[in-house]
């Protein structure tokens, strides 16, 4: 890794994060949303500050990226299998399996607890979010009016419920990329964070079945 030669300027420069991170956002909202292009514009930015400043030389910036792409290597292959496991659900009908086995005891007041528990467990099981929220809200909000339950309430369920599944499990975005900027594994992760997560989800589940009869 490159080090900087003794006696040279180390004052922490703000701006050489800052300037390529707006140029990030500009760029991909300029572009239509396109991540890609503003993350290539924030590179390339990020490398011609350097090489003004001398900081680091191209062929280093370059080996900086090599190292880069190859340490992520584990996590693209990781998401990628994670992302076909989550269609390979959705093919399934997987989703709207669990909603059917688990409409009988979505009633009245128990229904955000209910809610709560059944994306919570899809979530841990599949590692989706957005996917399973754009699955089940359409399904639990008519039901939540249906029934006399806060459909807002109703809807708090499905989001949070999706993200303690997601964020606890192992094939996770979200898990993924913490245990690789963390360096360790990811079951090392989940397995860290899982007693933790358990017992809020245990209070928010309590909480859930007393604002059910309250509201």
């Amino acid at each position: 890794m490159w080090r900087a030669e003794p006696g040279e300027d180390d004052r922490p420069r703000p701006w050489n994060f800052l300037i390529p991170l707006a140029v990030m956002i500009a760029a991909t909202l300029a572009a239509g949303t396109e991540v890609l292009v503003g993350s290539t514009a924030g590179v390339i930015t990020a490398f011609v500050l350097y090489l003004i400043q001398r900081k680091m030389s191209f062929r280093e910036l370059l080996e900086a990226c090599y190292d880069g792409i190859v340490s992520m290597t584990f996590v693209m292959i990781l998401t990628f299998l994670a992302f076909a496991v989550q269609q390979v659900n959705v093919d399934l009908g997987l989703a709207n399996f669990v909603i059917e086995v688990t409409k009988p005891v979505m009633k009245g007041a128990f229904l955000p607890m209910v809610v709560f528990l059944v994306c919570g467990v899809y979530a841990y099981a599949t590692g989706c979010f957005w996917d399973l929220a754009a699955i089940i809200l359409p399904i639990v909000i008519p039901l939540a009016n249906a029934m006399g339950v806060d459909p807002i309430l109703a809807s708090s369920a499905v989001f949070s419920g999706a993200c303690f599944g997601s964020n606890t499990c192992l094939y996770g975005d979200g898990v993924i990329m913490c245990a690789q900027g963390s360096g360790i594994k990811s079951i090392d992760l989940m397995f860290a964070s899982l007693p933790y997560a358990g017992m809020s989800a245990a209070a928010t589940a309590v909480l859930y079945l007393i604002t059910g009869f309250v509201m």
